[in-house]
């Protein structure tokens, strides 16, 4: 009889059914813990371990920074701030997160739109801290701890912050730092920034930056639930490393001199380079400004940050390699060394200077500074003769000037290890007709370019430079400020080599006679005579130049010492200051006085000026 679908067979249909149902699902799972467990239990464990372990940076000190005699100029102190930790507010309700941020808000006197951008930055990490505040007096820390439970993402840090403790010494060289931007949190790198970090921004802070910055390590605590540490739960950790230390070719007593002889109230630059190695020995840039003012963020601060970037001073500029000016007559180094070069001067030959000397084809009379009467090269050097020089262009060509000129590094960037340098600028005949209409230059654009007015733009560095390839025999060397890179450990990582640049053509002979006429300028009778010393040999050139519509002249001075065997070279500028040997010339004697552990006191002057 056939089965009808109902009795006691469906019933056991049925049963048979669910066991089968049963049986599927107690497999399923006996399968699924058996994947999470064994097959995965290990990738499980490590992520279950994530969950509960929070990962905190310990932000590593930077490098410090030390002059040739290891006087400290760039230190690393500690400092606390105020962190926000992105990863926690997330965790809360929007109206807890509102709360958070007013109370922040007015115990920091911030703004909420300012802890939100500062979230904002947040991005890169979903575990990393974001600085809010630093400069943190007593009263602030303590009123953050206190309240720490109402404050749930927001905390106080120690942190390695920047000092100077030199102050405004050397300021251009070094730099300043400042906080990460959001541009550099989204960079990828090996070794990216985070929100707590500083930066070089200006000076070798900035140029250094990769050697200076340390190494972040980690340290790994257990939380609970709310996110809160676990006491006595401390994980694995990765101690910091700290950032590499640079030493300097800097004398930071020849770099007080520098800063304290220049004339009050003017602007300029001086350079002290070593003629053999390219060294710079002092940089100093007028007026100046205090980087510890952009390490901290108080109101003080603050203030006198806003104050240095609005001064129309440009107290931040580094005019001895951002600055551009004509040289003037301290350019004869270079038109002499194209003359020679060229074989166009005959140092015996004489030019009658009756105050100038009449050029063109309609008889223009040119102007020198004064009235001279006849000069061979020597004595035109000694007492810098303009007719000299005019003369002289009637037989060397702009463009053989110009290609000297490229040869001693003018016109084109020294590399020097510092941001923002200027190349300064050469003009040529080709690039007059460019500029304006084809056959446009004319005697007396050569006439300016020989006492290097017209075009002609140099930094103070350049011009340093010039005067170390004078007396070095013609090398043109790259300067550089740092000499070694060394660890923490003290060891030497990386010492700076020195390198030429290029090399000037010309012979021997030829640089001798410049020599010898920087050393007339200096004996009596001569324009540099101020720095005239009884037990040292200095040979000089003085230079004033025009910057029209201003009616003063730049003041420049160069000079290298001693004059047998040079060591050290320095180029003076002063905007504005008038005659170089007056104006420039008493912190080129100031100097020398003081890299040569001089007493002599008889401070030589010269009635004449250029």
């Amino acid at each position: 009889m056939a089965w009808d679908g109902s009795g006691p067979e469906l019933a056991l249909h049925r049963v048979r059914t669910l066991m089968v149902i049963v049986l599927a699902a107690v497999s399923f799972l006996i399968a699924r813990l058996w994947w999470i467990q064994i097959a995965c239990g290990e990738e499980y464990d490590r992520l279950s371990v994530g969950v509960r372990m929070r990962h905190f940076p310990m932000r590593a000190p930077r490098g410090l920074i030390y002059d040739r005699s290891g006087r400290l100029m760039a230190a690393t102190t500690m400092e606390y701030i105020v962190v926000v930790d992105p990863m926690e507010l997330r965790r809360r309700s929007a109206a807890e997160r509102a709360g958070v941020f007013h109370r922040t808000a007015s115990i920091l006197g911030m703004s909420v739109e300012e802890i939100q951008d500062a979230l904002d930055r947040a991005q890169n990490s979903s575990f990393d801290v974001i600085k809010l505040k630093s400069g943190l007096g007593p009263g602030i820390m303590t009123e953050i701890l206190e309240h720490s439970s109402e404050l749930p993402g927001i905390d106080v840090e120690q942190v390695p912050s920047r000092s100077y403790p030199m102050g405004a010494l050397g300021a251009h060289i070094l730099g300043y730092i400042g906080d990460v931007k959001p541009d550099d949190l989204q960079q990828t790198s090996d070794r990216p920034y985070n929100g707590c970090d500083q930066r070089g921004e200006q000076g070798l802070e900035r140029s250094y930056e990769q050697d200076l910055r340390g190494i972040d390590g980690e340290r790994s605590v257990e939380v609970n639930a709310r996110g809160l540490p676990v006491s006595g739960s401390e994980g694995p950790r990765t101690d910091p490393v700290a950032g590499n230390s640079l030493i300097l070719t800097l004398d930071s007593t020849l770099q007080q001199v520098c800063q304290s002889s220049f004339p009050e109230g003017f602007k300029g630059s001086v350079v002290a380079v070593d003629v053999h190695t390219g060294g710079i020995l002092a940089m100093a840039s007028r007026p100046g400004f205090d980087p510890n003012s952009f390490v901290v963020d108080t109101p003080e601060a603050r203030k006198q940050r806003a104050a240095y970037l609005l001064d129309p001073a440009g107290p931040m500029q580094n005019r001895a390699i951002m600055s551009r000016y004509p040289p003037g007559s301290t350019f004869k180094l270079v038109t002499s060394a194209a003359g020679f070069a060229h074989d166009r001067i005959n140092p015996g030959s004489v030019v009658d200077c009756k105050g100038g000397m009449h050029i063109g084809s309609r008889g223009q009379f040119k102007k020198c500074w004064s009235h001279h009467g006849p000069v061979n090269y020597l004595e035109a050097m000694a007492r810098s003769c303009d007719t000299y020089f005019y003369d002289l262009m009637k037989r060397l060509t702009s463009n053989e000037l110009a290609e000297t000129s490229k040869q001693l590094g003018l016109g084109t960037l020294s590399g020097i290890d510092l941001p923002s340098e200027a190349r300064g600028f050469i003009p040529t005949r080709e690039w007059k007709d460019r500029r304006f209409d084809p056959d446009r230059w004319w005697f007396g654009d050569s006439c300016n370019m020989a006492i290097g007015q017209g075009f002609i733009q140099t930094t103070p560095l350049q011009m340093a430079l010039v005067t170390a390839a004078v007396a070095n025999g013609g090398e043109w060397l790259r300067p550089h400020l740092v000499q070694e890179v060394r660890s923490a450990r003290n060891s030497v990582l990386r010492p700076i080599p020195v390198h030429m640049n290029g090399r000037l053509s010309i012979p021997e002979d030829g640089l001798r006679r410049i020599r010898e006429g920087m050393l007339a300028a200096v004996e009596p009778g001569g324009t540099a005579g101020v720095v005239r010393f009884s037990d040292l040999a200095v040979a000089a050139k003085t230079g004033s130049a025009q910057d029209l519509p201003n009616p003063k002249t730049h003041a420049w001075f160069v000079c290298f010492a001693p004059y047998r065997k040079p060591q050290i070279a320095i180029c003076v500028m002063v905007e504005h200051g008038g005659h170089g040997g007056q104006a420039a010339g008493p912190v080129a004697r100031a100097l020398l006085k003081a890299y040569f552990h001089l007493n002599d006191t008889s401070g030589a002057t010269s009635r004449l000026t250029d």
